[in-house]
């Protein structure tokens, strides 16, 4: 069975895995890592791609079964609210931001 996972920059890595070709109704749950109000992004959707599975090739369109995106340090590429690190992240973001307002503020009077 082939399945395609999308990459970062556009386009798919393809692998095999030795597992019987699925008929009829009988396809996997695709999993949903984080829902979110609006719903759930087209690169985290998919079958999971199976252990023990290779990488045999690339290309622009997609083959076989979609398997979601590869994590990238811990989370999706792109997503920013899959868990409470990236919410430290941003309060972070809000206090540099805050910082420089006061600075600038200061310089300004």
């Amino acid at each position: 069975m082939i399945y395609s996972v999308p990459k970062p920059g556009g386009g798919f890595e393809y692998y095999e895995a030795a597992q019987e070709h699925y008929i009829g109704d009988d396809l996997p749950a695709l999993r949903y890592s984080s829902v979110q109000s609006i719903g759930t992004p087209s690169y985290e959707l998919g079958v999971p791609l199976p252990g023990g599975a290779r990488h045999v090739g690339s290309g622009a369109i997609p083959k076989g079964l979609l398997a979601p995106m590869r994590k990238i340090r811990g989370g999706t590429l792109g997503s920013f609210s899959d868990g409470t690190t990236s919410y430290a992240w941003l309060g972070l973001a809000g206090l540099g931001m805050g910082l420089v307002g006061f600075f600038a503020w200061r310089a300004w009077k």
